[in-house]
């Protein structure tokens, strides 16, 4: 196993800042996100694009950005257009292009290096997000722990080659995947975190224990953090405080959507009740939250807002340690 990249740099500041959304900034753009592949199709197509919005986020002030692999997978999709092997080379280059940003960004401070580097986490979405009909949503996709292992098993192997910094399990709705996961990361550690998407205060989508499920994810040597994205911003104080007893030590990271809700069926978002215009990220940190970002329909602005926040409150605080 790798050191504690986190505990590494959160040694030497605080906080960490995630990226925002990637696919609602290249919808801003003008892309076309409307395919199974989602933004790994833009990876193929125009990965410049890919590349300028890392590099927006960095510039935003994130510490970590997330590659465009979310809903890249190996299953049979005829309407992709990818053949097997295009996938496996698809997700490897999400990780290059996301490195080589962090090297262009780095190069452009000389002789000023950063307190941080820059950090690249290898994005590998749910079984639901591949079937790309909303299912990362729903949970219980009526699979075995090892018909998912075998789902994710190439995903995995695939980023690993691809070397990135860690690893980001995201938008788990499902206990049973969670299960697989760990299970696969736990005989062939590599850094990485566990993130749920969470139907309120307490739960996964699929009825679980949010407790529960990062009890497992926590129990993996190789979990560096656990928590929760892609879930309104109005809940996250609350899960924060739930997940605590199950962290078994590891980081908390959360980074919400923007509240609005995603209609798979009309391909776009609507403002309901749990759309809110700001991210609370003071009240997040003072929870306990150590990493912190943003998800759909996020973007630099937002980022830059957290890392003024933060930077604010390390500055009255520049001792405060983690809490776990």
């Amino acid at each position: 196993m790798q050191p504690d990249i986190l505990k590494t740099a959160l040694a030497k500041q605080p906080y960490l800042v995630l990226d925002g959304g990637l696919a609602s900034e290249l919808v801003n753009a003008g892309y076309d996100l409307r395919h199974p592949l989602w933004t790994g199709k833009i990876l193929s197509e125009c990965p410049e694009a890919i590349r300028k919005t890392h590099l927006d986020y960095l510039h935003a002030g994130a510490n970590i950005i997330i590659t465009s692999s979310y809903q890249l997978s190996f299953i049979r999709n005829p309407a992709s257009g990818f053949s097997p092997r295009e996938i496996e080379k698809l997700l490897k280059k999400s990780v290059v292009v996301a490195k080589d940003v962090v090297a262009e960004y780095l190069n452009a401070f000389g002789n000023h290096p950063l307190t941080i580097k820059p950090m690249v986490a290898a994005s590998l979405g749910s079984y639901g997000a591949c079937l790309a009909d909303g299912s990362e949503y729903c949970g219980r996709f009526g699979l075995s722990i090892r018909e998912l292992a075998e789902f994710h098993k190439p995903r995995i192997a695939a980023l690993i080659e691809s070397n990135p910094d860690l690893i980001a399990f995201e938008t788990l709705p499902d206990a049973r995947e969670t299960e697989a996961l760990a299970s696969l990361i736990q005989s062939n550690p590599y850094p990485c975190w566990f993130t749920f998407s969470c139907a309120d205060e307490k739960t996964i989508h699929d009825g679980t224990s949010i407790r529960d499920v990062v009890s497992i994810a926590s129990s993996c040597s190789a979990t560096l953090a656990a928590g929760i994205n892609c879930t309104p911003p109005s809940l996250i104080t609350s899960l924060i405080h739930e997940i605590r007893p199950s962290l078994n030590g590891r980081e908390i990271v959360v980074y919400p959507n923007s509240g609005e809700t995603w209609n798979h069926t009309k391909h776009s978002w609507s403002m309901g009740k749990e759309q809110e215009s700001d991210f609370p990220a003071e009240t997040w940190f003072e929870a306990g939250a150590r990493l912190v970002g943003g998800c759909c329909r996020t973007g630099p602005a937002e980022i830059a807002e957290i890392k003024k926040t933060l930077s604010r409150i390390s500055q009255s605080a520049p001792d405060s340690p983690s809490i776990n």
